[in-house]
């Protein structure tokens, strides 16, 4: 069996998020992965909240051991190109300890509009984002 630390990256801090996966390094944990919020997915939207493939390129530089990822990488958040190049550089900073999860964001909460994105169908973006995760 295999453990692995889920962090929601909204209402917290670098350092606090550092600090967990650097416990979760050092403590033996398998994994950890990080959410793909822009914003809190709560009714009004309001706090802070670290952005998902930044933060990740960030921490997997100061975890050496653990697997590393996103739980789901919405995939109308990003050009389906942008998000297999993103996660491609991800992988070599990590040595190939990168866990890709991939999917469509849900519920309004975590919509597009928000975020100036064009917002897409649930869904829409599968087909072109698991081609080019394939290359």
């Amino acid at each position: 069996m295999k453990f692995a630390l889920f962090s929601i990256i909204t209402g917290t801090t670098w350092d606090a998020v550092r600090r967990l996966w650097e416990h979760g390094d050092r403590t033996g944990w398998d994994a950890a992965c990080l959410s793909d919020h822009f914003m809190p997915n709560t009714a009004d939207r309001l706090g802070d909240t670290l952005e998902c493939w930044t933060t990740l390129a960030s921490l997997a530089t100061v975890v050496h051991r653990m697997r590393v990822g996103t739980i789901v990488a919405g995939n109308t958040y990003r050009h389906p190109a942008v998000l297999a190049k993103m996660a491609a550089n991800v992988d070599v900073v990590t040595g190939g300890r990168l866990i890709c999860g991939m999917g469509a964001p849900g519920g309004r909460r975590t919509s597009t509009r928000p975020t100036g994105s064009r917002s897409t169908r649930s869904g829409s973006g599968w087909p072109g984002s698991t081609r080019l995760a394939r290359c």
